[in-house]
């Protein structure tokens, strides 16, 4: 395990005796050895300090004569320089400035961005500090290195306003590298347009991260467009909520409530843990989807919003080495005139190279079913990356088996993503045929619970 990694496993300058050290802090860097010169006596109540008899073998020997055998666990003690190990990470990744300790921390704040470094395992005493800092700054990186404080810090930065991103090893420079294409794209289009940033409701947030399927029955309880304003801020609410939970990504609210098609509601990445080429996600919950509700102009000067917005994104791409970019549009319905319109305007400009994804609210559910879905868990090894690469290739390149109409959207570098795709994506892209056959079960099973439509 690489040293700086292997040594940030660990609670800061944590020590452990000769006999305790773990293997894999065994001939780390990063780790001292120490004498101990204040061995206190072994036998029963004494408390006396024992010193080192210079015979053989060695023995304790404390001043009221008690001798034991020589014990080195207790002569010696290794602890973690985690400053050093930090300071070197801070290297490898490219992140300029000094760290500062807040407790379990370790912070760097510069003009844009704060990268908080957590060393070892969550504890509740984390969030004390860390919120003063997501109160406090816009864009936040937190890097962790075990996967239980991953979670949990997750689970308490969703709460909060603004870009909040947790990385952790492997790949940690490049996540790094894309968090700062985020607050990059964030601030060359709050300079155009001045956006506001939304606050979600903290009790909804709640909801889904307490009980993760709470969302999959309000998702599925939307048919069509909703008349009603107040219904039509909560579904978008609920999909950026929802999709930002499902990727694993800071979801950067732009357009949500009442922006009509003008800017998108989101943008983010997915992390191909195998490549390199990690698509750049622009998410819009609403747009293309009714008969009467118009599609995004891009060509029209009269309404170049959306426009100036892909071209943002292209630029940033462009500086970051990003080669993938991706139109995510979410909602109950689509009208399929409308889609084309919009393909059509798509690849009369010079932002042709756009994927575009049509997402309907119940193949989102479905993919938040399978995600908290523990049998379906284990068959897709989420802590192996699997999951992170079942939803890259579903953005890039989904699997299954496509119709007349399908192969239409396909020339245009378009997909219409509904529950029959998800499922035969998932399931087409596991190999043992009995895993394919309990997933499609599940997904049967699961939204005859949910879904008051399913028959």
């Amino acid at each position: 395990m690489n040293p700086v990694r292997g040594s940030l496993r660990f609670r800061f300058n944590e020590q452990f005796s000769a006999d305790q050290l773990p293997d894999e802090l065994d001939g780390n860097e990063f780790v001292a050895k120490h004498e101990n010169n204040s061995i206190v006596c072994p036998e029963g109540e004494c408390t006396e300090k024992v010193n080192v008899a210079d015979s053989e073998p060695p023995q304790f020997v404390c001043p009221k004569g008690h001798i034991n055998p020589y014990d080195e666990s207790r002569r010696f003690y290794y602890d973690i320089d985690t400053s050093r190990a930090i300071e070197e990470l801070l290297n490898e990744v490219a992140i300029e400035g000094q760290a500062e300790r807040d407790g379990g921390l370790a912070v760097v704040v510069d003009s844009e961005a704060t990268f908080i470094v957590v060393p070892g395992d969550y504890r509740d005493t984390l969030l004390q500090n860390l919120g003063q800092y997501l109160s406090g700054h816009r864009n936040i990186c937190i890097i962790t290195f075990t996967n239980d404080c991953r979670d949990g810090i997750k689970r308490f930065i969703d709460r909060f306003g603004g870009l909040s991103m947790v990385v952790q090893p492997p790949n940690v420079k490049r996540k790094v590298s894309k968090f700062t294409s985020l607050v990059d794209i964030r601030n060359s289009v709050e300079a155009d347009y001045l956006p506001e940033n939304e606050e979600v409701p903290e009790d909804l947030v709640q909801k889904i991260h307490d009980n993760p399927q709470f969302v999959v029955s309000e998702l599925v309880n939307y048919e069509k467009i909703e008349g009603n304003k107040a219904e039509r801020e909560r579904m978008e609410q609920l999909s950026t909520l929802a999709f930002s939970q499902l990727m694993n990504f800071p979801l950067n609210s732009l357009g949500m409530a009442d922006r009509g098609n003008r800017i998108p509601d989101g943008f983010g990445f997915i992390f191909d843990r195998d490549g390199s080429n990690d698509p750049l996600l622009i998410l819009d919950s609403k747009s293309v989807s009714s008969k009467t509700r118009d599609y995004p102009k891009i060509t029209e000067a009269d309404d170049a919003q959306y426009r100036k917005y892909l071209e943002i994104a292209e630029d940033i791409s462009y500086q970051h080495g990003i080669t993938q970019r991706a139109v995510v549009f979410i909602s109950p319905e689509y009208s399929e005139s409308k889609i084309h319109d919009f393909l059509d305007e798509l690849g009369r400009s010079d932002l042709d190279e756009f994927r575009v994804l049509f997402m309907e609210l119940e193949a989102l559910a479905t993919l938040l079913l399978l995600r908290s879905t523990h049998a379906i868990d284990r068959k897709i090894r989420l802590d192996k990356g699997r999951w992170e690469q079942l939803l890259y290739n579903l953005i890039v390149d989904p699997k299954f088996d496509r119709e007349p109409d399908d192969y239409e959207l396909e020339r245009k570098n378009a997909d219409l993503i509904d529950k029959r795709v998800v499922v035969e994506h998932i399931s087409q892209s596991l190999d043992e045929q009995r895993s394919k056959e309990e997933i499609i079960k599940t997904i049967e099973e699961k939204f005859k619970e949910f879904d008051p439509h399913e028959v």
